[in-house]
């Protein structure tokens, strides 16, 4: 579930270099609640529930865990979840999803002024790695 390669490699290079145990649930559902619902519902079916599931964006993860729920399996007592980006709606989840802030206003930001500066010749030093600082947001969907 994952929106880029580069996430991707990242994600597994990370749990390799911790020995982490991994599996990723690829899918060609789009990135919303009703995909993670039906990806997790999937994954029920076929006994493979994983205590930790992580997933690219929060309606994903909101979804999941609802199938989780309808499923009786309990959040986070027998299976942890964590979104990405933050959104509003994270707070209002029962349990509240712990989720990942990325600075989306920021990096919009900063893109739109990369792509002026390319345009307008006023910078050539390219190609350049930006990298903005996430942040892990600790609610009540993990142990």
């Amino acid at each position: 579930m994952f929106t880029s390669y580069n996430q991707k490699k990242s994600f597994i290079k990370y749990c390799e270099s911790f020995d982490i145990d991994y599996e990723i649930f690829p899918t060609e559902h789009d990135m919303t609640g009703d995909a993670g619902y039906s990806i997790i519902n999937h994954i029920i079916s076929e006994g493979r529930v994983p205590s930790t599931i992580f997933c690219i964006n929060d309606p994903i993860a909101m979804g999941a865990m609802q199938a989780l729920l309808d499923a009786g399996i309990k959040v986070p007592e027998n299976v942890s979840i964590i979104g990405f980006n933050d959104v509003e709606a994270c707070n209002f989840t029962r349990p509240t999803l712990s989720t990942v802030y990325a600075p989306s206003f920021e990096m919009g930001e900063i893109g739109a002024s990369v792509l002026h500066h390319m345009i307008t010749g006023d910078d050539i030093h390219y190609p350049r790695r930006i990298q903005l600082p996430c942040q892990l947001k600790i609610r009540n969907s993990c142990k």
